[in-house]
């Protein structure tokens, strides 16, 4: 259902389902999950990676994605 997307076309809908808290009840329910996690967010353009430390980027880590977006 993909073919021929852009790279980015599914970060902000991957972003809701794994980090969003008002999707899933599992980060607020589970207590494991209140010492945050970990996404790597790679860049196919340029050839590189990020990685963001949620919940405390997850500004950062939407502006991320939303930028790449767009390339």
């Amino acid at each position: 259902m993909a073919d021929k997307t852009e790279p980015g076309a599914w970060n902000f809908f991957l972003y809701k389902i794994f980090a969003d808290p008002f999707n899933t009840a599992g980060l607020v329910i589970d207590p494991s999950m209140h010492n945050g996690f970990v996404f790597e967010v790679h860049d196919l353009f340029k050839k590189r990676k990020i990685r963001f430390t949620c919940p405390e980027e997850s500004y950062s880590l939407l502006a991320y994605i939303g930028a790449l977006r767009g390339t």
